[in-house]
């Protein structure tokens, strides 16, 4: 009788991204979603980065130069073996120097946070952080051949929910709403006007995204038997990064002469490329 270990059982993301994902409040106490990226800098060396929105921080830019920290509920391995999750606080200025980069473009809702000091300063974190390899890159959205339809996962903490002991994020599913890899038109508003029509490096997913979201990975959902290109791929499959959640978008819902704004349940994605431009601004 042969027995298979329960990890190869599980799925790819309960061991790589359920880890990487992480729950975020700003210090005005408001919350939202995150997750780790290692930069490799050598063999062994690397610096580990959260990966959030930039309203997430806050909305209005000039609020946001003016943070001095973000909270981040994570999970450390107690000595007796239990995993307890634990809130931290960290610095986003270091002896005046400021420890996150936003993306350049203000209409591209990307941020990235250096905190390889706290990583380093807590071996017994249970969260660890995914680096470059599973992005899904132009060449990798080619050879995969991953395309509109595709099944995803989205983690995070919509409306503020997880679990009371343990920090971590719910795991949610969709599919890829629109065309990926190139530019979008979405709605964008910005913080000193109404919204306008902008085009986005990004996609739309249908996953009934939801307030808490922001922040959230999106996840190739890793089918054994997908079809890429010609063949049935039958190996692991590869839970690889297409991009970060921004927001949700609304529908006008018109009763009895009245209108109200209701989710659609589209979420705006930027892709993995906006993520990689923000870490290497440290660089």
């Amino acid at each position: 009788m042969i027995f298979i270990a329960q990890e190869a059982l599980a799925s790819p993301i309960s061991h790589t991204w359920v880890h990487a994902t992480v729950r975020v409040e700003n210090e005005w106490k408001k919350g939202g979603t995150g997750f780790l990226v290692i930069r490799k800098l050598g063999k062994k060396q690397g610096k580990v980065f959260l990966v959030t929105n930039k309203h997430v921080i806050h909305p209005d830019p000039e609020s946001r130069e003016k943070a001095q920290y973000l909270t981040l509920f994570l999970n450390v391995r107690e000595t007796d073996g239990a995993v307890a999750g634990k809130t931290f606080q960290v610095p986003l200025h270091e002896d005046d120097r400021k420890l996150w980069r936003e993306h350049p473009n203000p209409h591209v809702d990307v941020l990235a946070v250096d905190i390889t000091s706290l990583i380093n300063s807590q071996p017994n974190l249970e969260n660890r952080g995914a680096d470059y390899s599973l992005f899904a890159t132009p060449q990798v959205l080619k050879e995969e051949n991953i395309t509109e339809g595709e099944e995803v996962f989205v983690l995070g903490y919509p409306l503020g929910l997880f679990h009371p002991r343990v920090h971590s994020p719910l795991v949610r599913q969709g599919i890829v709403a629109s065309k990926i890899g190139e530019r979008i038109q979405v709605r964008f508003r910005s913080s000193s006007g109404g919204p306008q029509r902008v085009k986005i490096p990004g996609f739309l997913i249908d996953a009934h995204v939801i307030p808490g979201s922001s922040g959230s990975p999106v996840v190739l959902k890793p089918i054994i038997g997908r079809k890429v290109q010609d063949k049935i791929e039958m190996g692991t499959a590869t839970p690889y990064l297409l991009g970060i959640v921004s927001a949700t978008e609304t529908a006008a819902i018109r009763m009895e002469g009245s209108a109200f704004a209701t989710l659609a349940g589209l979420g705006i994605v930027f892709d993995t490329s906006t993520i990689q431009e923000t870490i290497e601004l440290f660089f």
